[in-house]
């Protein structure tokens, strides 16, 4: 396939979900408070909170749970939200409840698989609804940042080397303090030590990707594909990243792994989901 046939398919599904009073919040926020009143990154997260938190309204609408639990989910997102550095929305963890939700309680030995951490506030939440739903979390980080980026891996978009390194320390303290660190394993090293070298046995109901660019991606995907349930659903929370897209969108990525190509759809921000037809037999 021509790069110009990729470089279409590419940028097509990508599209941007700010509105116009999103967008006025934020030039708001950047023209009068960003290094005004807001000079810390954690108290920007807050005032995004303001904008973004009606992401987790549909929460509301969850599958097989009680309300007062769906009010004491929200409840507990908000305050992770509140307390720990994090790079997504509201609107994109709640996408991935209603996935588990609309699942069902997990088959045995079902798990789901985070790849890329960094503080853990994603971790936290998604260990919250996996308690909920019976699944275990099981979360794979080098915790020393992105490893080094070569040109190829950029090609226009950030140089993110070296970023979003973090403690395996700091991240199961915010999984004893916000989540439920009882459903949670962490394995730490270079993806292509741990998920690509070992791919998981188990059956895998989500995978949710966070780690930058396209070689961690397909590394992650060489240690999961195997296990991935017929339902099973991958979601990239980096389908803002050109590279990114570029690996995706293309069948030969796919064929490597013995893969049809998959439907993949923008779900909302930087999120996309990644699901396989089913065949006859299952």
């Amino acid at each position: 396939m021509s790069n110009k046939s990729l470089e279409s398919q590419e940028d097509i599904p990508y599209t941007s979900d700010k509105t116009p009073i999103y967008r006025s919040a934020c030039w708001f926020h950047h023209r009068f408070l960003r290094g005004k009143f807001l000079t810390k990154p954690l108290h920007i997260l807050r005032f995004r909170l303001i904008i973004t938190g009606w992401g987790y309204l549909p929460l509301l609408n969850l599958n097989n749970m009680p309300i007062a639990d769906r009010l004491k989910l929200i409840g507990r997102f908000l305050k992770i939200d509140w307390n720990v550095m994090h790079a997504h929305r509201p609107m994109e963890i709640t996408i991935i409840c209603r996935t588990i939700s609309e699942h069902g309680q997990a088959g045995k030995d079902e798990i789901f698989i985070e790849a890329g951490c960094w503080k853990g506030g994603s971790s936290a939440k998604f260990s919250i609804i996996c308690k909920i739903f019976g699944y275990k979390l099981h979360i794979y980080d080098s915790f020393e940042g992105i490893e080094e980026m070569s040109p190829d891996q950029i090609d226009g978009a950030t140089d993110y080397s070296g970023m979003f390194s973090e403690t395996k320390e700091l991240v199961e303290y915010n999984l004893r303090t916000y989540g439920e660190a009882s459903v949670c394993s962490l394995h730490k090293g270079w993806f292509i030590k741990t998920l690509a070298s070992k791919p998981v046995r188990k059956p895998i109901m989500v995978v949710y990707i966070d780690c930058d660019f396209p070689k961690g991606t397909e590394e992650v995907l060489k240690g999961t594909l195997l296990s991935l349930l017929p339902d099973g659903v991958i979601f990239s929370q980096d389908y803002f990243i050109k590279p990114v897209r570029r690996l995706l969108h293309n069948p030969e990525t796919w064929q490597r792994f013995g893969r049809a190509m998959p439907d993949i759809r923008y779900e909302f921000h930087h999120l996309a989901s990644i699901r396989f037809e089913k065949s006859v037999d299952q």
